[in-house]
């Protein structure tokens, strides 16, 4: 949900004449931009994991799908990339992140990031990169899975979510997992 303007400032070691200039630029958790039942298929590819509230950014999805729709979602492997040193998101935390926006566990997923991801061991040090990231609005994995877990939770989601959706389609190609649900 950033122009390529904003993706430049935002990671200014990235090409930004290799960025993709798009029509609409909104945000991906809300698609504000576009109605009830209004498109017939939506690709988040490596978006779901950046989402605080996965769970409502599904149901969101579904909501903007017309009946029949696809989503096709890809997201990265834990284990094959600086996520590894992470726990798998549980399902009871995404439930917790539904019911408050994912707002009440904000600081303390900064706070892994700066960790075990920037490798921040110093209390002190840790806490300011969580803080500067968080008033950066810095796009971090606020959730991690792997295959097994990903799996786990669309069986789970799918009951949370009172059967809206099927899988039509699981793969772990070998470096990201990907699905293709079809809006029940």
């Amino acid at each position: 949900f950033r122009t390529v303007d904003e993706l430049s400032a935002q990671y200014p070691k990235l090409d930004a004449s290799r960025f993709v200039h798009v029509d609409v630029v909104d945000d991906g958790e809300k698609l504000a931009t576009f109605g009830p039942a209004s498109v017939d298929w939506i690709c988040a590819n490596h978006m779901l994991e950046h989402c605080e509230n996965p769970l409502g950014t599904i149901r969101t999805h579904l909501d903007r799908l017309r009946e029949g729709g696809w989503l096709f979602y890809a997201l990265p492997e834990r284990r094959l990339g600086f996520d590894a040193p992470r726990p798998v998101t549980s399902f009871e935390h995404l439930v917790a992140a539904d019911c408050d926006g994912g707002v009440g566990s904000r600081h303390a997923h900064y706070l892994e990031w700066a960790r075990l991801v920037n490798g921040i061991s110093d209390p002190v040090a840790a806490e300011e990169n969580a803080r500067v990231n968080i008033e950066r609005r810095y796009s971090i994995h606020f959730h991690v899975w792997d295959a097994s877990a990903w799996l786990d939770f669309l069986a789970r989601a799918r009951d949370y979510l009172r059967d809206a959706f099927e899988v039509r389609h699981f793969e772990f190609t070998g470096n990201e997992i990907v699905c293709v649900l079809r809006k029940s």
